[in-house]
């Protein structure tokens, strides 16, 4: 069978084996894993973000249009670990399909060879990717589980509309594939939200920032009346 997993948010979870935000396995079906956020978590050993097993070689995984980002494993697979060969434990030497594109995961990884910190999967021969990118997303507050993209996000505009289970709508239920950037072009962005267009979420100042303009506003102010009393009175 296949099993759609989409607009999910994975956030600050631990495990003390695999898989500290999600763990997925699959015997001989389809796993459909898309516009979903995995960030902040922990596994004790491999694939902080996400663990996948795929036990035969007809059993199947499509990664599309996720953030999977600052997550830690003990061992392989900080953000992403696939055990694309786990057949009768040993595996047959065949990796079963993986297919990873329009992602943002960790930047210490390698997509083309599937190999690195961030993203490690087990054995290549079936593996494909496309697309994907290893920026920080620009979340608005992920420690706090505020998972909406900031104006600024790499993430906007950047997923592919032909994503296998792509969602209709958001996690909070905000229309997908909208023209995200302004630029005329409807594109479905990569997470759980979906930014609507100039609602994407701009920083709100911090305290020392707004000291620093009204600071720069009163020394502005001072300025202008001491200008005034300086200049001459013209009759």
């Amino acid at each position: 069978g296949t099993a759609n997993i989409f607009n999910n948010i994975f956030n600050g979870n631990t495990a003390n084996d695999n898989g500290g935000g999600v763990k997925l396995t699959s015997t001989s079906g389809t796993l459909n894993f898309t516009n979903n956020t995995i960030y902040g978590n922990h596994a004790d050993h491999d694939g902080g973000g996400l663990q996948a097993k795929l036990v035969n070689n007809d059993a199947s995984l499509n990664l599309y249009n996720n953030i999977v980002f600052a997550n830690m494993a003990g061992n392989s697979g900080d953000d992403v670990y696939v055990n694309s060969d786990s057949e009768n434990d040993q595996g047959d030497g065949t990796g079963a399909a993986v297919a990873l594109y329009n992602n943002d995961i960790g930047p210490n990884n390698d997509n083309f060879s599937g190999s690195g910190e961030d993203l490690y999967v087990t054995v290549t021969d079936n593996y494909s990717q496309g697309s994907n990118i290893d920026s920080d997303p620009e979340l608005r507050s992920p420690s706090s589980g505020d998972m909406h993209l900031l104006a600024s996000s790499p993430c906007i505009d950047a997923g592919v509309n032909s994503a296998p289970a792509i969602p209709t709508s958001d996690f909070e239920g905000d229309q997908r594939i909208i023209d995200g950037n302004n630029d005329g072009t409807s594109t479905v962005d990569i997470g759980t939200d979906e930014a609507m267009g100039q609602r994407a979420i701009v920083p709100v100042p911090t305290l020392s920032q707004w000291g620093f303009l009204l600071l720069s506003l009163l020394i502005g102010v001072f300025t202008l009346y001491s200008l005034k009393r300086t200049l001459p009175i013209q009759n």
